[in-house]
């Protein structure tokens, strides 16, 4: 059902801007794993192990724009742009991109999740590592 709300939500848009809908999702807490090598400090050692990540992400899309924003946890929460990467009825990915990292943040409309993935070369002031994380979150998705 929410798959074909999203669906039709992309063809009104497309149709008549006057009509366009606004997709809210609030997704997490999240659970996964970080892999990757270390940095100098700890040797370059390979890194496998759960991780986690508490609070919500909320990700607000105007349905059929090229962007979306999206809003993490915590006391001082961080407002980035995703730009859009995928744009189907089954699957949103937005991808936000640092001078050090890139996080992709992907919707499944149908399964009520978000993933979230991160790639970086650095922890702290460790910058000659190779580490990532992917983590998964359930999520609160309306569209008005």
């Amino acid at each position: 059902m929410l798959k074909t709300a999203i669906f039709l939500s992309f063809l009104l848009a497309a149709s008549s801007p006057a009509l366009a809908k606004t997709m809210t999702a609030i997704c997490g807490p999240f659970k996964g794993y970080t892999v990757g090598i270390s940095g100098s400090n700890e040797n370059h050692k390979p890194l496998s192990y759960v991780d986690s990540m508490d609070g919500e992400f909320t990700l607000v899309w105007e349905v059929d724009s090229k962007s979306a924003l999206i809003i993490g946890p915590g006391a001082k929460p961080t407002r980035e742009e995703g730009v859009v990467a995928v744009g189907t009825k089954d699957q949103l990915s937005f991808v936000v991109t640092y001078p050090i990292s890139v996080f992709v943040y992907s919707i499944f409309p149908d399964r009520k999740t978000m993933l979230i993935a991160k790639h970086t070369h650095s922890r702290g002031f460790e910058f000659d590592a190779a580490r990532g994380f992917i983590m998964r979150g359930d999520c609160k998705i309306s569209i008005k």
